[in-house]
């Protein structure tokens, strides 16, 4: 349990009231304190037995403060009212930790899923590309055939279209909320990591976008060397262009 409060010398409990309250001694001033730790040292004996507060200071403040047997608190439960409260609200966030913890998990599990299926999806693929080479090997095929397999082809490729943008979506979502929760949890530091892991991920999904450009325009625009110009066939064409004379007459200036 961590609870900040002021540490100084003067009007503070400095005295151990016989063997009942092994309660360490401090010198904590009443004016810094939080209620909290006011309602732990009016309360009852047994209390103060269970009890026992250890004070890291620095800088005239106290860095944690730790009980000993947190039983007695959890009876406690909330709102702080009675001899026993106090404890409610440390305990409600312990309890969203262990959600958030386990929503993550959950995550990991659908991301590993997903992965999965992403695999599937690639080999379905090949063997797709695979018929599709025998299909061109073969010279006579039933047309009925072929029109089936397109259907299929076409029917595939918008499932995985689906799934790709429903995965897109969902990665998206689950970042915003990881982010979000390290953002309540983690320093700074951690926050550069996840920022710089995400830029990596950009950047190869751009080097990714590129080379699908390159093979495109290969493709609607082969090089001159496997596309190369039809010769001319006939001889006419062949025949090399007749040019004008080079010796052509001279024209006299001076009149004869």
């Amino acid at each position: 349990m961590l609870l900040p409060a002021k540490v100084g010398a003067g009007d503070g409990r400095n005295t151990r009231r016989g063997s009942r309250c092994p309660i360490e001694v401090l010198t904590v001033a009443t004016d810094g304190m939080p209620e909290c730790l006011h309602r732990i040292l009016s309360q009852s004996s047994k209390l103060r037995e269970a009890v026992s507060i250890h004070a890291w200071v620095s800088q005239g403040y106290t860095e944690k403060l730790h009980l000993k047997n947190p039983k007695e608190e959890e009876e406690g439960g909330g709102g702080g009212r009675g001899r026993r409260g106090g404890g409610g609200g440390e305990k409600e966030e312990e309890e969203k930790e262990e959600e958030e913890e386990k929503e993550e998990e959950k995550e990991e599990e659908k991301e590993e899923k997903e992965e999965k299926e992403e695999k599937e999806e690639k080999e379905e693929e090949k063997e797709e590309k695979e018929e599709e080479k025998e299909e061109k090997e073969e010279v006579v095929v039933v047309q009925k055939k072929k029109r089936r397999r397109r259907r299929r082809r076409r029917r595939r490729k918008r499932r995985r279209k689906r799934r790709r943008k429903r995965r897109r979506k969902r990665r998206k979502r689950r970042r915003k909320r990881r982010r979000k929760r390290r953002k309540r949890r983690s320093s700074s530091t951690e926050e550069e990591e996840e920022e710089e892991e995400e830029e990596e991920e950009k950047k190869k999904k751009k080097k990714k976008k590129k080379k699908r450009r390159r093979r495109r325009r290969k493709k609607a625009n082969p090089p001159s060397s496997k596309n190369p110009k039809p010769t001319p066939t006939t001889p006419c064409q062949n025949q090399p262009k007749t040019t004008a004379p080079k010796n052509k007459p001279q024209i006299s200036h001076f009149p004869s």
